[in-house]
């Protein structure tokens, strides 16, 4: 049975459980316990997720998964701390982006689809500790897809997913998170995705 290895922060939590239930029976899927964060972050851990390398408190590695579903994004773009500016800035984060993209073809042989970033709520533009602009989380998204966007296998596009019905998929709570709704039609679009990226030719 293949194996799929999903990639991405606490988005990516919420609806693991729901691509798992789809896929059950068909596909293997892991999720790196770990919340992937920054891009960053995924770029300096993914040696370890991967099993190129170990370290005692990284518990997990999957080794030559078949498929990676991916996504980050939410971390780079946010305003912390009242800062009027993203934490990564855009160039910064599509060249992490494209070197997580070439470290996984470097090391694995797996289909890779990319998520783009899901929107948040437009109250969070107010949030004075952790604030997000939808505006500019499109435009990463944007660039992300220019970049990158013919060199993978598959986009699950949440982001196009997610907006316009924004209120229903996540939640009034905290602004970025999904709802039960949002975590059923998430889940759904990334196990299509899956699904249709195994079943295409391999990019060469």
């Amino acid at each position: 049975m293949k194996k799929v290895l999903l990639i991405g922060d606490s988005i990516t939590g919420g609806y693991t459980q729901k691509v798992t239930e789809l896929l059950d029976g068909k596909y293997e899927v892991y999720k790196v316990p770990d919340n992937c964060r920054f891009s960053a972050y995924t770029l300096n851990c993914s040696r370890f997720w991967l099993g190129q390398q170990k370290l005692p408190e990284i518990k997990f590695s999957l080794e030559n998964p078949d498929i990676i579903h991916w996504n980050n994004g939410l971390w780079d773009t946010a305003h912390i701390n009242g800062e009027g500016k993203p934490f990564c800035d855009i160039d910064q984060y599509v060249s992490n982006m494209e070197r997580i993209l070439e470290y996984f073809r470097k090391v694995t042989t797996a289909k890779i689809i990319l998520a783009t970033t899901t929107p948040t709520r437009k109250e969070k533009e107010n949030d004075t500790a952790v604030a997000h602009f939808v505006s500019e989380i499109r435009k990463y998204n944007q660039a992300l897809l220019e970049r990158i966007g013919d060199k993978v296998d598959g986009i699950t596009d949440l982001f196009a997913l997610v907006e316009p019905q924004i209120n229903k998929v996540i939640k009034t709570e905290d602004l970025i998170h999904l709802t039960d709704y949002g975590k059923e039609v998430c889940g759904n679009a990334v196990a299509q995705s899956i699904i249709n990226a195994d079943k295409k030719e391999d990019k060469k």
